[in-house]
């Protein structure tokens, strides 16, 4: 089995078997270990937890039962705009995004830095502003790049709100990397009658903003 982490997560084992367990980092056929951790052996429901602060690939193995094999792959964090640029198929992480926006069956984040957004597609309900980590794989619906999340967790490393940004209507979708950013616009506004939208125009010549 592999689990997918961030840098400076934990991983904790707890044998619930009646036999004696390991966890032994290592690789090879059979399996030797490479002393970055081992947790000795431990009895039924006995736990052993191990940090692991850098990105990589980390196999590791039952020193008893050397069949027993794993793999813990902490993915190196994108932004939301690296994210959205991998091919389908490609496995992302974002680490401390804010969510923007939340829609039935998933929601927009945004970094920190205001450079980039990306949409979730979660079974997760967030609050807005909130911060969460995230990993998943990346897929296209309806041309926009998704992120299909596998895991989705709150994070306290976001302290401060996401506040919205000024746009003109004719900028929006057009400026590098503001799908997904949280924007405020202003104008005149009009509707039909029966419409489930309405219309923002600020003047700019064809470029009115659906509601």
């Amino acid at each position: 089995a592999t689990v997918k982490i961030l840098p400076g997560d934990s991983v904790t084992w707890t044998n619930r078997d009646p036999f004696l367990h390991t966890t032994t980092s290592g690789t090879g056929t059979p399996p030797v270990a490479n002393g970055i951790w081992n947790s000795g052996s431990l009895s039924q429901n006995a736990s052993f937890t191990w940090a692991f602060p850098t990105v990589g690939t980390f196999p590791y193995f039952c020193a008893i039962h050397t069949t027993m094999r794993g793999t813990v792959l902490v993915a190196s964090p994108l932004s939301p705009t690296a994210a959205a640029a991998l091919g389908n198929g490609s496995s992302a992480a974002l680490q401390g995004v804010v969510v923007t926006g939340i829609f039935p069956g998933g929601f927009w984040v945004e970094s920190t830095d205001r450079l980039g957004g990306i949409y979730v597609a979660s079974s997760f309900v967030p609050v807005m502003n909130q911060g969460l980590d995230i990993i998943g794989s990346i897929t296209t619906v309806n041309g926009r790049k998704t992120l299909n999340a596998d895991i989705v967790r709150p994070t306290d490393k976001v302290t401060s709100a996401i506040r919205p940004i000024g746009f003109v209507n004719k900028s929006l979708g057009v400026a590098p990397n503001n799908p997904g950013i949280l924007v405020r616009v202003w104008g005149k506004t009009t509707t039909d009658q029966g419409a489930d939208y309405f219309m923002i125009s600020d003047g700019s010549p064809g470029a009115s903003v659906k509601v």
